[in-house]
């Protein structure tokens, strides 16, 4: 065998490698997501399971009349918050993802803990 075959078959040995292994680490990555995926959703059932938002935060969605912690549990923690104080409530603007010239994708708004609102772009 010429080196040049040599060359070439070790080459491709390599890049059989280094494809099995590509595939052996995104299955055990969507594994990984998956139990993630399954232990949250547990933790879900358990915290909500009777709620009326119980399908909400399961779904990754947020109605008015939740608490922030079911919407921490629908959307995550949000990427920044506005907080103002008034004589008779507070109120909280939750914002997430990046959005159009410096702005935020989605805003959550809460009046004394409870969402009130929210806006999409």
């Amino acid at each position: 065998m010429s080196g040049e075959a040599a060359t070439f078959f070790i080459f491709l040995g390599l890049a059989i490698v280094g494809i099995i292994w590509g595939i052996a680490q995104s299955s055990a990555e969507k594994e990984h997501k998956a139990n993630l995926e399954a232990e949250r959703r547990e933790a879900v059932r358990r915290k909500y399971q009777g709620s009326p938002y119980f399908d909400d935060v399961l779904s990754g969605l947020i109605r008015q009349g939740m608490t922030g912690d079911m919407v921490i549990d629908s959307w995550g923690r949000p990427d920044a918050v506005d907080r103002k104080v008034y004589k008779t409530k507070i109120r909280e603007v939750w914002k997430y993802g990046p959005g159009p010239r410096r702005s935020y994708a989605n805003k959550v708004t809460f009046e004394n803990g409870i969402v009130v609102g929210w806006e999409n772009r």
